[in-house]
Parts: C-alpha cells; structure tokens; sequence
C-alpha cells in the first residue's frame, strides 16, 4: 500500500520532516540541487512564472508518462481551466468556440511563452488540431502525453464539492499520510462526510 511507502524511512523525500509538514512551493528545490531524481507533479512545476527561483528552464528536465498500475489505455490525471458559458447568446457560443480551438491554443501559448523568454510557458492545451510548433521541446511532449491520456481524469479533489474537497478529504488524506489512520480509514471518513 501507498501508506506503507510514505511511512518508510528515507523512501520519501521530505526534508527531514513529515511529508505533510513540507512546504508544497519547496518540493523543486530537492531536484534543483539533485537530492531528489524525480518528482511526480504537474507540467506547472516548470512554469518559471508561478514558480521563480527554481524553476526548470526546458532543457533541465525531462518527462515521461507514469504507467498507471491495473487500467487499460494510458490512464491520466490531469488538472485544467474551465471555460464556463453564463448566458445562453450567439456571441458568448461563439467565444466558448473560440476558446476550444487550435488557434486560442497557439495564441495563448505565444503570448505565455513570450512573456518567459521562450522558456516552459506553463500553459498546454490538449487540442489536437493545434501547431505544436509553438512549445518548446519539453512542452511538445507534456501536451502529447495529455493528448494520448485515455481515460484522462482530473483530480479527484478538483471535483469534489469544497466541504470534501477542501475539508475531509484534506483533513483525512493527511491522517493517513502521517500514518495517523490507515488508508481505508480515511476513504471511509470521506465517503461518509460526503453531502
């Protein structure tokens, strides 16, 4: 069980600490300065302008697709934006077209990419009719990786109404972490604050 790795010392980084207790924005610094060989986390880990002094530049870092244990197809997890219609009208349609398509795709990406010098926007698009001409090399396999994704999922805390999701399932998940409760335990408290 997960449970079981987090709890094994020297198997988890985290700084001397807890894994809980580690600062979220201080987990790069350990594959910046090699303590730490790889590091499973979001495509936004190399956007150098969310995440300043130590972000990757496109050439320090690679990525690979995470094989996901008993599923079928290339399982991913996946964060986004959503683009959300509020009124029912031709021209806000017509805007949520647009904010579908290839060419919103490679303008933002331009437009994020200039603002880094070219270097990892922090912006991908899964749109498959997009020019990948306008991401870096790095970012030209993070957007293959999300296009292939199938089943593609987002995380499950994204969906979750905000008392789970930003409250028992928070609360729990970090129970079992710290080895406080099992596994079990915490799914089955979660489930059960569920509104």
């Amino acid at each position: 069980m997960a449970d079981e790795l987090w709890n094994t010392p020297g198997a988890v980084y985290s700084g001397g600490t807890s894994i809980v207790a580690y600062p979220f924005f201080d987990n790069g610094f350990a594959l910046a300065d090699d303590r730490c060989v790889m590091h499973r986390q979001g495509a936004f880990l190399a956007d150098a302008s969310s995440f300043g002094p130590w972000a990757f530049s496109a050439g320090e870092i690679d990525v690979f697709y995470l094989p996901a244990l008993d599923v079928e197809g290339r399982a991913l997890l996946a964060y986004g934006t959503y683009a959300v219609a509020l009124r029912d009208a031709p021209e806000v349609w017509a805007m949520m077209a647009y904010l579908g398509s290839a060419e919103y795709a490679e303008a933002r990406q331009r437009s994020q990419a200039s603002r880094v010098d070219g270097d990892v926007s922090g912006f991908l698009s899964a749109n498959t009719r997009q020019d990948l001409g306008v991401y870096s090399p790095i970012e030209q396999q993070m957007v293959r990786i999300l296009q292939e994704g199938q089943p593609m999922r987002f995380d499950a805390s994204d969906l979750m109404p905000p008392e789970v999701g930003f409250g028992s399932f928070w609360v729990e998940g970090t129970k079992a972490v710290n080895g406080d409760v099992t596994v079990t335990t915490a799914v089955d408290a979660v489930e059960a604050s569920w509104p």
